[in-house]
């Protein structure tokens, strides 16, 4: 009598989660570094995992429509500086939407950090995530028009490769300097991008 086999499951997608911690901590660490150690050691950092207050922060700071529903998955605060991250509720991987808000007299770090954020998607993304190509696109976000940097690349399974697709830009709005980074995963990544960029709306 045959053994019946086993499929080996596939890595998570959740991957991206963790990219997006690591870029999250890098740009905290970026901003720390840019206003003194000593700044941060007088004030106390509030990180979450809870996923109702990541949502909650994030719903704070912009509008958005993620195709299956959204959960929150981290949320820092600390100096009326935010960043959280949401992604898709039932594809877990298929969508990740970080927001950041800065106050605006630190917009200075708007260059420093969309470097930073495409250096630090590289080195974290390692042998599983290949970036193909990069380019930047003019699109509109809040009545304004923003250049959006496109990262485009594919993620390796152990059975085949998944498109993947990052938007990132950031906007000066009601004082405050926000940043987007969206990545999106699978066949549709381009059309779901789309249709989460397009849902965008600042608060």
């Amino acid at each position: 009598m045959d053994t019946p086999q086993v499929p080996q499951p596939q890595k998570s997608l959740n991957v991206f989660k963790w990219i997006g911690i690591g870029c999250g901590g890098l740009f905290l660490l970026f901003i720390l570094g840019s206003i003194g150690l000593a700044f941060f050691v007088q004030r106390f950092l509030n990180m979450s995992a809870d996923p109702q207050q990541a949502e909650q922060t994030a719903q704070s700071i912009m509008g958005y429509d993620i195709p299956g529903g959204s959960e929150g998955f981290m949320s820092m605060e600390f100096s009326g500086m935010t960043f959280v991250g949401v992604g898709s509720a039932s594809n877990p991987g298929e969508v990740t939407l970080m927001l950041g808000k800065v106050p605006s007299n630190a917009n200075e770090f708007q260059d420093s950090f969309q470097s930073s954020f495409r250096e630090s998607f590289e080195n974290q993304s390692g042998q599983n995530i290949s970036i193909l190509a990069s380019r930047t696109e003019t699109k509109q976000l809040c009545g304004q028009a923003v250049t959006v940097t496109v990262v485009e690349g594919e993620q390796s399974t152990m059975t085949s490769t998944i498109p993947t697709l990052t938007y990132q830009t950031a906007i000066q709005h009601n004082q405050n300097l926000l940043f987007v980074t969206l990545t999106t995963s699978g066949d549709e990544a381009q059309a779901i991008a789309e249709q989460v960029f397009g849902s965008l709306s600042c608060k």
